[in-house]
């Protein structure tokens, strides 16, 4: 995502960043300017809806940093899996412990950073339709 967005976001604000741009760079295909920051708004905003604003994961959903799932969770978004390893018996071979708060906290940093640079990112694709 970073590289498309930011490619993006490169080749649509090339005159402001030519002094520091090598020349190969403003001779790319200028189709790919929109095309790469719109793929990157998509992205980031189907993304953030996901992760951040429904319900049950508001305001973010840790499992992608943490790696683990409350038996809550997995009952509720996965319940054929839940039923087939409680049927096996096999809900107790998988279970762990909770992630520790410097796991959380680590994710919770590095998770608001990626909204943070999203949102910035969304706000110059939007800048630049509407200014450009």
């Amino acid at each position: 995502m970073f590289i498309i967005g930011g490619s993006g976001l490169v080749l649509w604000f090339a005159e402001a960043l030519s002094p520091w741009l090598p020349a190969g760079v403003q001779r790319l295909h200028p189709g790919a300017r929109p095309r790469g920051a719109a793929a990157v708004g998509f992205i980031f905003t189907i993304h953030f809806f996901n992760g951040h604003l429904r319900p049950e994961k508001f305001p973010m959903d840790m499992v992608i940093f943490t790696g683990r799932l409350t038996e809550h969770e997995l009952r509720e978004e996965r319940p054929l899996e839940y039923e087939r390893l409680r049927r096996e018996g096999r809900l107790a071979a998988i279970e762990a412990t909770p992630p520790s708060a410097g796991a959380l906290a680590f994710g919770r940093v590095i998770g608001g950073t990626a909204l943070v640079l999203g949102l910035i990112t969304v706000f110059l694709i939007l800048y630049g339709l509407f200014t450009g």
